[in-house]
């Protein structure tokens, strides 16, 4: 049997190793499931506290895909199997992946030791969470990046409502409604990457890590940055500067708009503006598409998110996810687009102004009730309630 996640340990000419992770399921994108991300938890916590372990490499196997997203297959029929049973109980399955996933992505975000994490090809989804908490995230010539949830009626979580608002103004708000891909050069843009690394010089960068005479931070910039620097890369880069996919400038009006009316006006006027820029429109294309709830439910995580912290943010999340396992409509929108494939969402409500704010606002009870119990000093209800007590804060 082929390992999901593969574990070595490259040795370098000091004293401290690099600890490497690649996902192992090339066949399906590399999508994590709970088996997975465990193993990873695993890895990580025990490589911790392990001296000779000075930092950690995560990637993928395979040319196409660094991690498509989560197992939301796996979401689905357990979704289907509680209906049967009790819909309106949170099913197990559920609320162990979106716990267990959140806490990964938060332990990668405050890890002590440098987190190099290769962003080649696609990233999307679970597999951004992942991504974005490492310490220097690499992006390829290849790579398509997205948060894809408002096509199967979900949310933009692993810690979107934290990343998304560090975002130049209203980038992360249309990415979110929008689902659009973007490129290498766009991620480097708007902060969600560091470093532009063409692919075939994966090799080439695990080399010289092992050539340091320190593994730190600092040496893992050079390391990285002699790489980026050489003519090819810059060359490469060159190649795709022209295609960048983000319209930065007309997306700032959108950072102050959370009224449906207004956000709807927006993506009207875009759509004039840019009839021939493909992306666009494929992005105006999926907001209309896209799950109504889902659209309501983008514009106040993000507006909750801008006063919280990195932990509020999951635990926050994990709230809005477990609605969102009981509801109905993630579930419908995975059956349209991955089981039935009729691409034929029949959503709850046909536009967003139906949708009800106390809907809405009950995606986020169970996280305003979790911080007054917390405040009142009595046993929290959120699973993820001591993320810094366990993690520390680390580079959040």
């Amino acid at each position: 049997m082929i390992d999901k996640i593969v574990i070595k340990v490259l040795n370098t000419q000091c004293y401290s190793a690099v600890g490497c992770i690649t996902l192992n399921k090339p066949k399906a994108l590399n999508a994590v499931d709970l088996e997975m991300v465990r193993t990873i938890q695993t890895q990580l916590d025990s490589w911790r506290d392990d001296d000779t372990i000075g930092a950690i490499f995560i990637d993928g196997e395979g040319d196409r895909a660094f991690c498509a997203g989560g197992d939301i297959v796996s979401m689905y029929q357990a979704m289907v199997e509680q209906k049967t049973r009790d819909p309106e109980r949170l099913p197990d399955f559920m609320a162990q992946f979106f716990e267990q996933e959140y806490r990964l992505d938060y332990t990668i975000h405050a890890y002590p030791k440098p987190i190099i994490c290769w962003g080649n090809g696609i990233t999307m989804g679970g597999g951004l969470g992942i991504f974005a908490g490492a310490s220097h995230k690499v992006v390829t010539e290849s790579a398509h990046v997205a948060m894809p949830e408002i096509t199967i009626g979900l949310f933009p979580d692993v810690g979107a409502s934290f990343f998304l608002n560090k975002m130049p103004q209203g980038v992360g708000k249309f990415l979110g409604l929008s689902a659009m891909s973007i490129n290498a050069l766009d991620c480097i843009n708007i902060g969600l990457a560091d470093t532009f690394l063409a692919h075939g010089a994966k090799q080439l960068l695990l080399d010289k890590l092992t050539g340091l005479d320190r593994i730190d931070a600092h040496s893992i910039d050079d390391a990285l940055n002699d790489l980026h620097n050489e003519g090819s890369t810059q060359a490469l880069m060159n190649n795709i500067s022209g295609n960048l996919t983000l319209i930065q400038p007309f997306l700032a009006p959108l950072a102050d708009m959370y009224n449906i009316d207004e956000i709807e006006s927006f993506f009207d006027n875009l759509h004039a503006q840019f009839p021939d820029l493909k992306p666009v429109q494929k992005a105006i294309q999926s907001f209309r598409h896209g799950s109504p709830i889902t659209t309501k439910l983008v514009l106040e995580q993000l507006k909750r998110g801008q006063s919280l912290s990195l932990a509020q943010c999951f635990q926050m999340e994990l709230s809005i996810a477990y609605q969102c396992s009981v509801t109905g409509e993630f579930q419908e929108g995975v059956r349209a687009l991955l089981i039935d494939k009729d691409n034929q969402p029949k959503w709850k409500y046909a536009h967003a102004s139906d949708v009800p704010d106390i809907f809405v606002n009950a995606h986020f009870e169970q996280f305003a009730n979790s911080n007054m119990q917390e405040s009142q000093s009595e046993k929290p209800i959120n699973p993820l309630h001591s993320l810094v007590q366990e993690f520390g804060e680390g580079r959040v």
